[in-house]
């Protein structure tokens, strides 16, 4: 049971990075940030923060 708890709470705060990450693509502020404009840049983001969740 533990284990499961521990599980959902990484898979949680995943989610909410990715949906932290689409927020920030969805309102860019300024030129060089992640932005809906350049969907190569935004992919990488996203997967930057799933590898590096898995790699933990």
């Amino acid at each position: 049971m533990v284990i499961f708890k521990r599980l959902l709470m990484v898979f949680l705060t995943l989610i909410i990075a990715v949906g932290t990450v689409l927020a920030t693509a969805k309102h860019p502020t300024g030129p060089n940030t992640v932005s809906y404009d350049e969907p190569a840049g935004l992919w990488v983001s996203i997967g930057m923060v799933v590898v590096l969740f898995y790699l933990l």
